[in-house]
């Protein structure tokens, strides 16, 4: 071949080419130079840049004798699943001995050698294809992996020979080790030998396959010590075998298949396993006049079987038998029993199928089960399907949901048929009947009516009023139902018009008078609802549509009532909401009127709901709301008062909007135990300013006013902050019964993410503090007690809170600050600093004890030296308490006494005396303000002991009290010398108090009995040697 002319193409350049067809051909850029002249064609280059791929090619070709040529090809892909994938080639020589190199690199890899002569009839070739790996998906770590070390062929188109090594990995799939070897030609292949090692066994077998006219092939396949168990340990076992199978292609178009030779054995999960039979099928005229045969075919797995025998042909005879007595033996998830038949019966042209299946106590893993199913039918499949079909189950249980019966029964053709469910749970119930029928041509389409349905649940029963149409297009998918109403008492819900579901749809419903009493069957026995809800809602949607919604909602009169410890109402005159979606833009709007209180109202639009960054405009209005709605909770002998109001707009992003207005609380009041201050009035203002806020709150308090100023930031919303400062010239603090503080706060709190800081001074120039003394039985909570739920699962702790807590206060206690608690009286004094950071906190200063008192060993101790020392946390202060008995009721000018030193959790305790004297002698001066003497050592001693054991036996008291229904039972001593008593006294009613005496050298005893009239003022009864009643009245000075 010559060309006559001499061209060049210097440089041809196509850019931004796109082809338009089902799929679109995109060019970024071809450019070619190229050259042609007599026997000579040379590409010098040709790139090409495509959004699939960028490849480049340069060639030469002699056109004449043996057609030399020389090709290099370099691409790279980037479609998404394989980006980045290379391929190179290049092929040298004649067609009559071309040469042709490949190799794939980078995700997959692979190496081709092949030698061709293209100018020989029958084509000679060797081809060589090594180191193939690959892997599917491509990228990242890849689910499935394919080795070829070696795949050879050689020969030509007459005669070639083949051999292959692979190897497969994969997720959920078993390794597999392939090896094969074959020849073929132009007629037929031949698989001579096939070997593959998997699941610790053999899969070998060989085949042939003509593909001269008629088609036809056979192979042989065979198993051996195939271990399923390896990959999937359910199924443990080995399993052998065999299987023949042929087939052809008719001369009329049809075809035929056969399994001559089924014979599978083994065992599987411990139970033996057997997999035999024969089975022919075929099609011979190609008509779809299939003719199914078999003697046999039965699946045996321990006790469990499935077989099939008969013929599918002119004439069905064929019998299905299903035998499962225990499904565990083969399913290790599932238990129960199945028991079935399947009898197909009568002439081609309109066979018969008898279908009887029974299964009992089914079980599925832990997750649900079914006491019984029956399923019983009748069905004519051909020519056009009609029958009856009878579903039965019981007792199906999910989770915690229990379904009791479900009942349903279908009968009819495909042209008329009927359908009954009736289901009953204690979830929900329902009972529907409808009828249909079926169109097939030209499109299935599917029309009836819903003859009848009820739907009861703990919130009652919904009543379908009126029979309604239904429908079902496959061509459009799309479902049709007609107008119709549910009922329930007055109250209905309705679709208005009729409504079209699918990818396109309208539909418009209304809800109209439902009672919110009707509520009361799924509402907390604690809450009642009272009220109404009318309201209409309009949807239209379509694929390449924005879609539409129209809603308003309206409540009528109604309240809401909360039993807590005593009942709390909120009630309301109206309420009413309304949204609208078009253009996706959404507009919505509220308002709540509250009975007897202020308006709730609002409104928001959204500019459109399709975007990432959303963003909003809108109101919120609060007028004049107040609390009073809140009064049973706070008691009558308290009060909580305020009126709220306010008035907010927002703009901007939806999670970063800025804010204008103002909310503002005024009318503050509040009295009672329900606070530990007093509100005479007080109001709080927090203003809006974009991204900024500022709040400023005067209270007044019955000591002065107490002051709150603050701002916060938020126009960088990951780095907000906060500012607020407390602060009052005197605040007094009640604690009922026991604290009464007056305190002078100025405190900043600072925040920002991830850390809060509180930092100022407190100071406590006075201050009572009185607690009661405890039964000496108290105990506290262990600190490693696990609280659990219902279920007997721990407890988890409420989440922390998400930011860091650091602190630096100083607490200052004056001069006139009192305690009295658990026979400690004195005044307290001292500094504190209370800072944290990073830990608990940390408290470091001094408190000391002055003037103080302590009752202990039966005495009224002086304390002379008090002190609690703090350095680390709250719970480890440190002791260092000296305490005497009263120099004026110690003989001898003795001074006796106890230090306690140490942590407080070990603290150490000694007697001491001055002058030193032995602990004996130092333990009577304190316990009777004299030395041991003979003459009244031995009363002496057993007044001591009976003290100290006393002091012992506190909690075992305490407990016995507790079991005989007597509170604060308690043993201890009175009076002195020979005049020494034992009492026991407590509370067998509350301010009823009864003590017992008995004299301890005399055995006298003395009944009391102490009744508390009102606060600070008793009743007493005495009677012993001396009786007595007595009106009692206690005060003291300050």
């Amino acid at each position: 071949m010559m060309i006559p002319l001499h061209i060049e193409l210097a440089r041809f350049d196509i850019r931004d080419f796109r082809l338009e067809q089902e799929t679109p051909i995109i060019v970024n850029h071809l450019a070619l130079q190229a050259t042609a002249a007599q026997h000579d064609v040379s590409i010098s280059s040709l790139e090409l840049s495509m959004p699939e791929l960028d490849a480049q090619l340069n060639a030469q070709a002699t056109l004449s004798q043996d057609y030399p040529i020389q090709v290099e090809l370099r691409s790279q892909v980037h479609l998404a699943d394989f980006k980045g994938q290379t391929l190179s080639l290049a092929a040298q020589g004649s067609l009559a001995d071309l040469t042709v190199q490949a190799n794939l690199d980078s995700l997959a890899q692979a190496q081709l050698n092949s030698h061709f002569n293209l100018l020989d009839a029958d084509i000679p070739f060797d081809l060589q294809l090594s180191q193939v790996k690959a892997q599917w998906p491509m990228l990242g770590e890849g689910d499935y992996h394919v080795e070829v070390p070696e795949l050879s062929i050689q020969g030509s188109l007459a005669k070639y020979q083949f051999a292959l090594q692979g190897a497969l990995q994969g997720k959920d799939l078993p390794n597999v080790s392939l090896a094969l070897q074959g020849h073929g030609n132009l007629d037929e292949v031949a698989l001579q030998s096939l070997k593959v090692d998997t699941l610790g066994g053999l899969v070998t077998g060989n085949a042939v396959a003509n593909w001269k006219s008629p088609l036809n092939w056979a192979a042989r396949l065979n198993l051996k010590n195939i271990q399923p168990g390896l990959q999937w340990p359910e199924a443990e076992g080995k399993i052998s075998g065999e299987l023949d199978t042929s087939g052809a292609l008719t001369e009329q178009g049809g075809w035929q298949v056969e399994v001559s030779r089924l014979a599978i054995k083994g065992v599987l999960r411990d139970y033996p396993l057997n997999m035999l039979g024969e089975l022919s099928a075929s099609d011979v005229q190609g008509q779809g006049d299939i003719a199914l045969q078999t003697k046999g075919v039965s699946l045996v797995h321990g006790p469990n079987s499935l077989t099939a025998k008969g013929q599918l042909s002119k004439q069905w005879r064929m019998s299905v038998e299903l035998d499962v007595p225990d499904l565990s033996k083969s399913l290790p998830d599932a238990k129960g029993k199945v028991i079935g038949d399947v009898l197909l019966r009568g002439d081609l042209k309109q066979p018969r199928v008898k279908l009887v299946l029974d299964a009992d106590s089914l079980q599925w893993q832990e997750l649900g089960s079914i006491g019984h199913v029956t399923l019983q039918g009748n069905l004519v499949p051909l020519p056009e399907p009609q029958g009856e079909l009878t579903l039965q189950v019981r007792d199906i249980q999910y989770q915690d949901q229990r379904i009791d019966t479900v009942d349903l029964k279908a009968q009819g053709s495909q042209r008329k048929h009927e359908v009954t469910l009736d289901v009953t749970s204690n979830l929900a119930s329902t009972s529907l009947a409808m009828n249909g029928r079926l169109r097939t041509e030209p499109t299935l389409r599917w029309q009836g009516e819903l003859e009848r349905m009820w739907l009861n649940s703990p919130q009652g029963q919904w009543l379908l009023q009126q029979a309604t149409a239904l429908s079902f297009d496959q061509r459009t998918e799309r479902v049709t139902v007609a107008a119709h109403c549910w009922v329930q008492g007055e109250a209905s819900l309705c679709l208005e018009e009729e409504a079209e579901l699918g990818a396109r749809g309208e539909a418009r419903l209304a809800i109209k008078q439902f009672d919110f009493k009707q509520l009361a069957g799924v509402l907390p026995k604690e809450t009642k609802l009272s009220g109404g809800l009318n309201g209409q809602v309009w949807a239209k949607w379509a694929p390449k549509a924005a879609p539409q919604l129209q809603a308003n909602l309206e409540l009528t009169q109604g309240q809401v009532t909360q039993k807590l410890n005593k009942s709390v109402t909120f009630g309301w005159d109206k309420a009413q909401f309304s949204a609208q979606l078009a253009k996706n833009q959404l507009q919505a709007s509220w308002l709540l009127d509250a009975t007897d209180n202020g308006d709730l109202s609002g409104n928001i639009q959204i500019a459109d709901v399709r975007a990432e960054q959303k963003t909003m405009l809108g109101s919120l209005n609060l007028t004049t709301f107040n609390l009073d709605f809140l009064q049973p909770l706070i008691g009558e002998l308290n009060e909580a008062k305020s009126n709220i109001n306010a008035d907010v707009q927002f703009h901007g992003p939806m999670l970063h909007p800025q804010l204008n207005g103002e909310i503002a609380i005024n009318d503050i009041r509040v009295k009672g135990e329900i606070s530990p201050v007093d509100v005479q009035s007080g109001q709080v203002s927090l203003k809006f300013n974009g991204y900024q806020a500022v709040l400023n709150a005067d209270i007044q308090t019955t000591d002065g006013l107490l002051e709150v100023d603050g701002d916060a930031d938020w126009q960088q919303i990951e780095d907000w902050r906060l500012k607020a400062r407390v602060h009052a010239p005197s605040m007094m603090v009640e604690l009922p019964p026991m604290v009464r503080v007056k305190v002078i706060p100025d405190l900043t709190l600072t925040m920002q993410p991830q850390l809060a800081r509180v930092t100022g001074n407190i100071a406590l120039p006075w201050g009572r503090i009185v607690v009661e003394e405890l039964p000496p039985s108290a105990i506290g909570v262990s600190k490693d007690q696990i609280l659990l739920n219902a279920d007997f699962e721990p407890l988890t702790d409420k989440e922390r809170i998400p930011f860091s807590v650091e602190s630096d206060v100083n607490v200052q206690i004056g001069d006139d600050f009192q305690l009295s608690a658990f026979g400690l009286q004195g005044n307290l004094v001292g500094r504190l600093n209370v800072a944290q950071k990073d830990k608990g906190p940390f408290i470091l200063g001094e408190v000391n004890i002055r003037n103080g008192q302590y009752r202990s060993f039966g005495q009224d101790l002086q304390i002379k030296e008090g002190k609690i020392l703090m350095n680390g946390p709250v719970d480890q202060p440190y002791l260092a308490i000296t305490a005497i008995r009263n120099p004026n009721n110690t003989q001898d000018g003795v001074v006796a006494g106890v230090r306690v030193s140490g942590p407080s959790d070990e603290p150490s305790l000694t007697i001491f005396s001055e002058p030193a004297m032995p602990q004996a002698n130092a333990l009577s001066y304190l316990l009777r303000g004299q030395n041991i003497d003979g003459e009244a050592g031995g009363n002496a001693m057993t007044t001591t002991l009976i003290g100290l054991s006393l002091a012992q036996s506190g909690k075992l008291v305490g407990e016995i009290g507790q079991a005989f229904g007597v509170q604060d039972l308690q043993l201890d001593t009175a009076g002195s010398g020979d005049d020494s008593q034992v009492t026991v006294s407590g509370y067998i009613l509350p301010g009823l108090q009864v003590k017992y005496g008995v004299g301890i050298f005399n055995s006298v005893g003395e009944f009391t009995v102490r009744y508390r009239l009102m606060q600070d003022l008793y009743l007493e009864a005495v009677s012993g040697v001396d009786s007595a009643v007595d009106l009692l009245y206690q005060f003291e000075f300050n």
